[in-house]
Formats: C-alpha cells, structure tokens, sequence
C-alpha cells in the first residue's frame, strides 16, 4: 500500500507541475498581462506551489491547511481554465466557415473541456482523501474499553 500512495504522490506532483509551467509561461515575463489577470496568475501559481508542498513534503499533515491550500487551488485552476485570457478549455478559433459546423464544433469542444475539467477536479479533491493518514483510518475510539460504574 506503501508503494501506491508514493506512486500517487508522484503523479499528483507531476500534474500539479504541468499546470504550474502552463501558470508561469502564461504569465509571459515579456509581456505584462492585464491588472486583473496578473493578481491571478500569481496567486494560482502560489496556489498550485503550496498545494505541491503538502503533497511532497508534508505528507502526514492532518491540519486544514491542505484542506485550504485544495479548494484555493480548485478556485484557481477552475478560474485558470475557463476564463483566463490563455485558458486550456475555452475554445479560442474556429476551423470552418460554416456557421452549422461551427456550432458543432464548439458544443463538442464544450462537452470535451466539461469532461476533462470534471476529472481533473476530482483529481485535485482526491488529494484530500487519499493521504497515509487518511488510509489508516480513524483512531480507535475509547468506547469499548470504558468502565461503566453503577
């Protein structure tokens, strides 16, 4: 079971370093994003970092920190990902001048993006429940060992 939560460490670290490489290269040191966006930008890569961190090194946490450092990333991400100015799920061309088949395209875009944003926040949220603590389960409760005096 051991080697299962550091496999899954692994991988959750490995995404979460994707989507801090797609954070940082969107915030484009050469150009300056706009007031608003920038903010953002940077507190999705802090997001996603101090989510990284608890994931790698702070393992047996069972403080709500990673429990915020989750859902402020999930925040992040899902702002990241539909209404960035470079975001992964918004469809950003057509390839047809057919408005019929543009229509089609974008539905079927929308349905693949909802799909793939859906697991990939199931993804980040499982990191929550699946921790060495949490796969031990909960300490065993005094009850059956109380003396009950008359």
């Amino acid at each position: 079971m051991k080697n299962i939560v550091l496999a899954y460490r692994f991988l959750y670290a490995v995404v979460m370093l994707v989507f801090l490489a797609n954070i940082v290269k969107a915030i484009h040191f050469d150009m300056i994003p706009s007031k608003v966006e920038a903010p953002l930008l940077i507190l999705s890569a802090v997001a996603n970092f101090g989510l990284l961190l608890f994931v790698i090194v702070f393992p047996k946490r069972r403080t709500t920190t990673p429990f915020l450092a989750c859902f402020l990333w999930l925040g992040c991400f899902t702002w990241f990902a539909w209404w960035s100015s470079v975001s992964p799920f918004r469809m950003h061309e057509f390839h047809s001048f057919d408005p019929r088949q543009d229509m089609l395209e974008a539905h079927q875009h929308v349905l693949i993006s909802a799909t793939i944003f859906a697991l990939l926040c199931i993804w980040f949220i499982s990191v929550i429940f699946v921790s060495k603590d949490r796969l031990r389960g909960l300490p065993e409760s005094n009850m059956g060992n109380r003396k009950v005096s008359v």
